[in-house]
């Protein structure tokens, strides 16, 4: 197991920390004791194989789950100790992209962009149009206001859900798996748009994905999940060059390696006389 550490990350505080947390699910150790920190202003992946717990870390991040052990610090804020109307709060801050898009299909593409804002201040409708309009106009898609759900194609759809988790400004953005699906010019647009979302807004972002091609050019930090833990952690040419079995297996796409194939299960013959 090896861990690289960007200089960038090592001299800034973390905006995002996670601090020996572990989480189980019934019986099953989702993250055993799992270190994580993102650095302001960045654009952070959480790589790892199907079933890692890409998803458990979101989840952590929001509150929406408490770890069993360990802290989950936001800005200064313990994330895991929140409830009630401070957790409400919390999440005001952030911005999550889901990767099935999660639009209302009864409402159109304004209407979908414009429900946090109705839902969360007491702006004028005015003010509520400029903003949808503004967003719209950043993801490229001001002209689709008007256009039901099923009338996109799924990287608008994509582009549309990007455009409501910013309408709040908010100071970190979640997305989870926001690549798959899409054909490959649906994916470049919405990689391009990640990064310029970041800088134009100066936000965190933290993308959860197991798309390792797609990382090149977009991140400045990648970290890789297996194990309940971080197995690495560098640049796309810091991984790329790790000599790790581990994660060379995850970096190249090889079936065969430390990574198994199988789920934990008794043994087959065992099993079929049981």
């Amino acid at each position: 197991m090896t861990t690289v550490s960007p200089d960038t990350q090592a001299s800034h505080k973390p905006f995002i920390e996670l601090r020996d947390v572990v989480f189980r699910h019934d019986r099953l150790t989702v993250l055993d004791g799992l270190n994580l920190k993102v650095t302001q202003g960045s654009v952070v992946a959480i790589l790892g194989p199907s079933g890692v717990g890409k998803s458990t870390i979101l989840k952590l991040i929001t509150g929406q789950i408490k770890p069993e052990s360990g802290s989950i610090t936001v800005n200064g804020l313990r994330v895991d100790q929140l409830s009630g109307n401070k957790l409400n709060n919390y999440r005001k801050t952030l911005g999550v992209m889901l990767q099935n898009s999660a639009l209302l299909t009864d409402m159109s593409v304004f209407e979908n962009v414009a429900l946090p804002v109705r839902e969360h201040t007491s702006l004028p409708e005015p003010v509520i149009r400029r903003l949808v309009l503004t967003k719209l106009q950043a993801v490229g898609l001001r002209g689709a206001v008007a256009m039901l759900p099923r009338e996109l194609s799924g990287g608008m759809a994509r582009r549309v859900a990007l455009a409501r988790a910013l309408v709040l400004d908010p100071a970190l953005v979640l997305y989870d798996e926001p690549f798959t699906g899409l054909d490959p010019i649906a994916a470049a647009t919405v990689s391009k748009l990640i990064r310029h979302v970041n800088e134009a807004l100066n936000v965190t972002s933290v993308v959860i994905t197991h798309d390792v091609e797609r990382m090149q050019g977009l991140i400045d930090c990648a970290h890789i999940i297996i194990g309940g833990k971080i197995a690495a952690s560098g640049t796309p040419a810091d991984l790329v060059h790790d000599q790790s079995p581990m994660i060379m297996q995850f970096m190249q796409g090889l079936p065969d390696g430390p990574v198994p194939f199988h789920y934990p299960a008794p043994d087959l013959a065992e099993d079929l006389l049981a």
